[in-house]
Formats: structure tokens, C-alpha cells, sequence
């Protein structure tokens, strides 16, 4: 019997604090377009128990985030973090402090006043160690902005995405899972092909950067 893991969409789950401006303005230019919640599944019963080396989400014993599952994976070709800075800007208003990883991953503050570095970086860690759901999000201005757990997205430029496809989709395809992991979107929703790879590909900028926990870029209001 496959257990499900509960959908980024569940309030409890997705914790969206500090990001009603930027939910509202994606609500806002979606046009009725569907969001998908792709929500990791795997084909073990015990799916969310891994071995005393691996991960195990009721423990608190884990001693680095090295010793979680993470993607074959990673992705080195990225977009310009500085071009996902002023896109994540536009996006929020101004109404939010927020920093850029290396590889592009955003952490936002709840306001305009900063946070520490050492929250940013428990905010971002957090995301993995917990299922790593996430859901895909259009943009009007054709960019998709993937949200992860908590106040921490991705942003796939619409046309670094087109230049690199094909890159894109084999780096998905040959090592963008964790170990034995699927991943299942809710019966009603068709879901377009595109969201899948974007989402996965920035899933594994998530984890490039959770890796180094470099900050490159700073946004404050």
C-alpha cells in the first residue's frame, strides 16, 4: 500500500508565511491556469523511513543535511541570480525582504526588515527534511515560480528554460528523483508537461544550494 504524503497545498503543510503578497500575485495573473501540487510518493510502504543512515522525518538526531536523500543530480547551468532577484522584486511589490542562493533558490523574510542568515538558512534546510512537495505556478510573464515549503521558492526563467530543454529534461530524467521516489499530482488536474521538469530542475537547484548555503544576492525593501 503506497502512502501519499500530504499536499504542499494543505495550510499545515505549506506554512506560506510571510508570502501573502506574492500567493496574491500569482493568484492574481494566473488567468484560471492550473496549479499543480506534485506531492512525492514513494514505492516502499515505509516511505518515510529511511535507514539510520539516510533520513528519517520523525527523528531530530540528523546530524547534517548530508545525510539526507538528495537528487543524482545537479544542475550547474543555472539562470543569473540577479535577473531572479528583480523578477522576485516585481513580484512581492517591494513588500518583502528576501535573499538569492547560488543557484537560485529565494528565502523570504515576513516583511521588509531582513532577516538573520542563520534563519534564512534553517528556513532552507527545513524544506528537505521534510516530504519535498512542490507546486508550480505560471507567471503572466511566462516565467514559473515553484514554491517549496514555508516562505522558500524556485524561479525557472521562461527563457532559460527554452535555450536549455533538452539539458533540462535529461538531467530530470536520469537523476532528478531522490531513491525510491515517484511523483503523483492530484487525479484532477492536468498538469502540464513542462511543470514537471521545471519543478524537479528547481528542486534540484534546492538541494545545490541547501549543499553549499551560499548567499549571493540580497533583497531589502
Amino acid at each position: 500500500m503506497r502512502r501519499r504524503v500530504p499536499l504542499l497545498a494543505c495550510p499545515a503543510v505549506r506554512r506560506a508565511v510571510g508570502l501573502a503578497t506574492l500567493e496574491a500575485s500569482a493568484n492574481r495573473i494566473d488567468n484560471g491556469a492550473s496549479k499543480a501540487t506534485f506531492s512525492m510518493v514513494m514505492s516502499s510502504p515505509l516511505s518515510h523511513c529511511w535507514t539510520s543512515q539516510q533520513w528519517h522525518p520523525a527523528r531530530d538526531d540528523w546530524r547534517t543535511t548530508m545525510d539526507l536523500p538528495q537528487p543524482f543530480w545537479k544542475p550547474s547551468n543555472v539562470e543569473d541570480v540577479g535577473t531572479i532577484l528583480e523578477r522576485m522584486r516585481t513580484y512581492t511589490g517591494d513588500a518583502r525582504a528576501f535573499v538569492v542562493y547560488k543557484c537560485g533558490t529565494v528565502v523570504f523574510s515576513d516583511s521588509t526588515v531582513p532577516r538573520s542568515d542563520s534563519d534564512y538558512e534553517a528556513t532552507l534546510t527545513e524544506v528537505v527534511r521534510r516530504a519535498p512537495d512542490f507546486k508550480v505556478v505560471p507567471m503572466k510573464d511566462g516565467n514559473l515560480l515553484v514554491r517549496f515549503a514555508g516562505p522558500v521558492s524556485g524561479l525557472v526563467l521562461a527563457e532559460h528554460y527554452a535555450v536549455n530543454a533538452d539539458e533540462i529534461r535529461n538531467g530530470v530524467t536520469t537523476g532528478g528523483l531522490l531513491p525510491g521516489e515517484y511523483l503523483a499530482a492530484p487525479a484532477a488536474v492536468v498538469c502540464a508537461e513542462e511543470h514537471y521538469f521545471a519543478g524537479l530542475y528547481a528542486r534540484a537547484k534546492l538541494y545545490s544550494d541547501v549543499e553549499t548555503r551560499q548567499i549571493t544576492k540580497r533583497y531589502i525593501p
